[in-house]
């Protein structure tokens, strides 16, 4: 790849952050605000009641979403890391240890961060971090599918999140985008335990505002997820080509994601079965409910956060992957 055309795309995905981060905090900010309103203000409310609330409740709402932004930013990377993955052992050494190292030496990172192995039935690996430390999981049944020189791959694509900048971003807004949704959840459930019918007495200014917060409390969540999603597509596409450029060998990364989702394909075909059968669909569940969109893979859907696995393996060919190769190796 051309190293014009790589900056471009880095370049791309830090301004890509920063809007997300942006819409994203905006969304938490105006969910406590619509929140604040439908808690506040009632259908016989008067004008000046309504201005003093709105004149009060803004910078207050601002306030608490700075605060809980910058709680998110310190705590979310080790939060996100015992969610999901039903416990996970921290490495100092061995060859997982030894690959992650010899990665963030070809990255030119000089903190080398903490590496985990989960005993989640899922096979993939993550990265979060905050201000401080970063952190890489990997997963036992992954550990399991790839050899060493694909886990360099998958080792140096999640570095590459964390040398790029996105994957702090990322950590906090998955954060930000679970509690907006527990917020909404929780106030747009009262709308049903109250009456807002209009009367002869009520304030038709006020109905609107709590009509209008319950459409809010109820939009929020999606638009800061499609958001969230969009810079998902993108930072996942440049962590390939970070990853190429650490370990020289796109066929290792190729070869890995084919890996995966023949895993994946022989799983979903009884081929092969996964231990604990019975609550294996559950902890795949919780799994993508807390760090899927962080994750190394993600199983291609219309609103899939990751690109699809053959769009993938099309921009490592360009890179510099033998197709012909790749071929044989998917069969």
């Amino acid at each position: 790849m051309k190293r014009t055309s790589f900056n471009k795309r880095l370049s791309r995905l830090k301004t890509g952050c920063v809007i997300t981060w942006i819409i994203n905090f905006i969304c938490f900010y105006v969910t406590l605000q619509a929140a604040a309103i439908f808690i506040l203000i009632r259908k016989h409310s008067t004008n000046q009641q309504i201005t003093n609330i709105l004149t009060f409740s803004a910078p207050i709402c601002l306030l608490i979403a700075a605060i809980v932004m910058l709680i998110i930013s310190h705590n979310a990377a080790k939060t996100l890391i015992t969610a999901s993955s039903d416990g996970a052992e921290e490495v100092t050494d061995g060859e997982v240890f030894n690959v992650v190292n010899e990665m963030r030496i070809a990255a030119g990172l000089r903190k080398m961060p903490k590496v985990y192995i989960s005993n989640s039935p899922v096979a993939n690996a993550y990265a979060v971090s905050n201000r401080s430390e970063s952190a890489i999981v990997f997963t036992q049944p992954l550990l399991n599918i790839l050899n060493r020189q694909q886990l360099q791959a998958v080792a140096g694509h999640e570095l590459g999140h964390v040398v790029s900048g996105d994957c702090r971003t990322m950590t906090t807004l998955v954060g930000l985008t679970s509690l907006t949704a527990i917020i909404s959840g929780i106030f747009s459930r009262m709308f049903y335990f109250r009456d807002n019918r209009s009367d002869s007495n009520s304030n038709p200014l006020a109905i609107a505002l709590i009509a209008i917060s319950f459409i809010t409390l109820l939009a929020m969540p999606l638009v800061s997820t499609i958001a969230r999603m969009f810079m998902s597509r993108e930072r996942e596409s440049a962590a390939d080509a970070l990853s190429v450029k650490y370990s020289r060998n796109p066929n290792n990364l190729a070869t890995a994601l084919l890996a995966i989702e023949n895993y994946y394909n022989n799983l979903e075909q009884g081929n092969i079965s996964a231990d604990d059968d019975e609550d294996y669909g559950k902890k795949i569940k919780k799994f993508n409910n807390t760090v899927g969109m962080m994750a190394f893979w993600g199983k291609n859907s219309l609103f899939s956060t990751h690109p699809s696995t053959e769009n993938r393996i099309k921009s490592l060919v360009q890179m510099g992957a033998d197709s012909r190769m790749l071929l044989l190796h998917a069969k």
